[in-house]
């Protein structure tokens, strides 16, 4: 069984991959941005090869998704 993964982005306009991080990884959700159809949350990785990356993640990548109010 292979674990779900994402690509942590510089950001969301670029593309440009910096880590990939498995799925269940705890991350501290910053903020939101949009570029264009395409929804991503920005995050900080709090566990793991990646920890301390601020970067980019599909919106919907996320589990649990993040909430804003």
């Amino acid at each position: 069984e292979t674990m779900a993964t994402v690509w942590l982005l510089t950001a969301p306009h670029t593309g440009t991959k910096m880590c990939e991080v498995p799925a269940a990884t705890p991350v501290r959700f910053i903020g939101r941005a949009s570029h264009g159809p395409h929804r991503y949350a920005r995050v900080e990785v709090l566990e793991g090869e990646c920890a301390g990356k601020l970067g980019y993640v599909p919106w919907g990548t996320l589990d649990p998704e993040p909430r804003h109010d």
